[in-house]
């Protein structure tokens, strides 16, 4: 578990940028 953390520190961080990712592909599909 340690290990996973320090590779992703805060999951949610990591969630609002995968949204951003397809946010930005959402777009540039339009």
């Amino acid at each position: 578990m340690t290990g996973v953390q320090s590779i992703y520190p805060d999951p949610s961080v990591f969630s609002i940028a995968r949204l951003t990712i397809q946010r930005q592909i959402w777009f540039s599909l339009k």
